[in-house]
C-alpha cells in the first residue's frame, strides 16, 4: 500500500507546492495542507481511502 500511496501524495504535492509562489508558501502552512488534501482526495477515494491527516513541515 506504501509503495502506492506515498507516490501519488509526492506528486500531489509537487504540483502543489510548484502552484504556489514562496510567499504564499511561507505564509499559511493549513492552507498548503489543505490544497495537498484536496487534490489528492479524489485518487485515494478511488482506492477506499482517505485523508484523516495531513500536515507539512
Amino acid at each position: 500500500m506504501k509503495e502506492i500511496v506515498r507516490p501519488m501524495l509526492e506528486k500531489h504535492l509537487r504540483v502543489v507546492f510548484g502552484s504556489l509562489t514562496v510567499q504564499e508558501f511561507e505564509r499559511d502552512p493549513e492552507a498548503r495542507a489543505a490544497r495537498v488534501e484536496a487534490a489528492a482526495s479524489p485518487d485515494l477515494g478511488k482506492m477506499g481511502l482517505s485523508v484523516v491527516s495531513f500536515t507539512t513541515r
